[in-house]
């Protein structure tokens, strides 16, 4: 299965380069538990070095990231050993690998997640033992950022704020159906919450609800201290301890593609909107004055997988070019079963931005951003975009093209640096732990969502700190 051959440096086949990789693709349990044995304290290989990831954990102790960035490291095609695993359905090694560490959060260099690659799998066993990894680690390294979260949270002015959303079209008919919602954000010590209405889509018709997010730092069991309230039916679901696996992992497996957006920040520009007289448009805004803004350079590449989903159990294999040694790149296109096609669209994005000037320092929240998200690289893009805004401004109001007769807009209908009431953030005893029901069957089975139901799972950690 290995071949000779050349490298930019030495000569080297696929075993040699990557014994626990290769260890995996051959479904050698007992040879995967010895190389990682054997790995624990030894120097990382060059190649390892080369496929060293981001990850979403932050370990402290030096033998555990070095154990961790040996468990997840990529192939020369991009690929991390647990992601091998799941293309094999071994669900053994599945086991194996994340009992040492290997982390269930990763992505190959095609932007896919361990969930993401179950899913073209078809196997319910492999995907309900990667989704309780998921879950558990993503609440794992939650409680462990959250002493730092709540503490950058804390040195934040109060505050409170209203949004509006929507979905906008000028075709007759088609803006009635179109999603909107209002969003209440309000911040006090280290203590936020966030308030809205739309629970999803059910029966072709928008679902409506009474519905709240709670951050708190200053309760006494970090469990306790991401929640979500739904204020109608008095529930509250403490999210990482309450079941919030999918009714069915099944209608998951079901989905006929798989799709992957990644963003590019990197060249984007705020330029003054220009009048006809080449003078600067100024615009009032929810009783804000405002300095019109043209955003360009966000670029958006959408990966598209479609898969046959007649095909319960398709072929995993790897072809020899595979096993032929390549430059790192850190990329690659995930791995593909031959039951499925491959699909890139690349789309560029302008957007129309107001901003109305401010003392508020967008700065301040840099920290608390770099603590929250999960990876360096989505701290990285939201700061570039963030610090090419003007400076002392507030963005108040944003139109985003989505298709060409649709916009997506975004815009603030009040914001106060004031201390709002302690009781919102109070839970009365009148609320029961269950669990509260969100509709987004629809979505699921037409593959609409960009990621996998891993993705909240992948974003668990942004949407307890967010």
């Amino acid at each position: 299965m290995t071949t000779n051959t050349n490298t930019d440096s030495f000569d080297v086949t696929y075993a040699q380069a990557y014994p626990l990789h290769n260890a995996v693709i051959k479904g050698n349990a007992e040879e995967v538990e010895a190389v990682i044995l054997a790995s624990k304290g030894a120097p990382l290989s060059e190649w390892c070095k080369r496929g060293v990831q981001q990850s979403m954990r932050r370990p402290k102790e030096e033998d555990q990231r070095q154990l961790e960035a040996f468990l997840n490291h990529r192939d020369w095609n991009g690929n991390p050993p647990l992601h091998l695993a799941v293309h094999f359905r071994h669900k053994d090694i599945i086991e194996l690998l994340i009992k040492h560490g290997a982390d269930p959060l990763s992505r190959n260099g095609g932007g896919y997640s361990v969930m993401q690659e179950t899913i073209p799998s078809g196997d319910v066993k492999v995907a309900e033992s990667v989704y309780d990894a998921v879950m558990k680690s993503a609440t794992q390294e939650y409680n462990a950022r959250a002493p730092e979260i709540f503490e950058h949270l804390k040195e934040l002015p109060d505050f409170t704020c209203e949004l509006k959303w929507e979905m906008r079209t000028w075709v007759p008919l088609l803006s009635m159906v179109l999603p909107q919602d209002n969003f209440i954000l309000s911040k006090r010590g280290s203590s936020f919450r966030m308030d809205f209405t739309l629970t999803g889509m059910k029966s072709l018709r928008w679902q409506r609800g009474e519905i709240s997010i709670l951050l708190r730092g200053d309760v006494n069991d970090i469990n306790d201290s991401v929640a979500l309230l739904d204020r109608k039916n008095k529930i509250i679901q403490y999210l990482g301890t309450a079941d919030i696996k999918p009714k069915n992992i099944k209608d998951i497996l079901s989905r006929k593609e798989i799709r992957r957006a990644d963003v590019d920040t990197s060249q984007i520009r705020f330029e003054p909107s220009q009048s006809w007289f080449s003078g600067p448009i100024f615009e009032e805004v929810s009783g804000y004055n405002t300095q019109v803004y043209e955003v360009d350079g966000f670029k958006l590449k959408i990966k598209s997988r479609s898969r046959d989903v007649t095909d319960d159990e398709p072929s995993a294999q790897l072809d020899a070019e595979y096993f032929v040694s390549k430059p790192i790149t850190g990329k690659g296109e995930g791995l593909l079963y031959t039951t499925e096609t491959f699909k890139v669209t690349e789309r560029d994005f302008k957007s129309t931005v107001h901003l109305t000037n401010s003392s508020f320092d967008i700065a301040s929240i840099f920290p608390m951003l770099a603590a929250v998200l999960p990876r360096p690289k989505h701290f990285e893009r939201v700061r570039q975009v963030l610090s090419h805004m003007p400076p002392n401004t507030l963005p108040v109001k944003i139109d985003v093209p989505v298709f060409p007769t649709i916009a997506a807009n975004f815009a603030v209908l009040n914001f106060e640096l004031k201390t709002p009431d302690a009781e919102l953030y109070k839970v009365g005893e009148e609320y029961t732990c269950g669990k509260v029901e969100f509709h987004f069957e629809a979505a699921k089975k037409a593959g609409d969502a960009a990621g996998s139901t891993e993705e909240s799972g992948d974003a668990l950690t942004e949407n307890k700190t967010n």
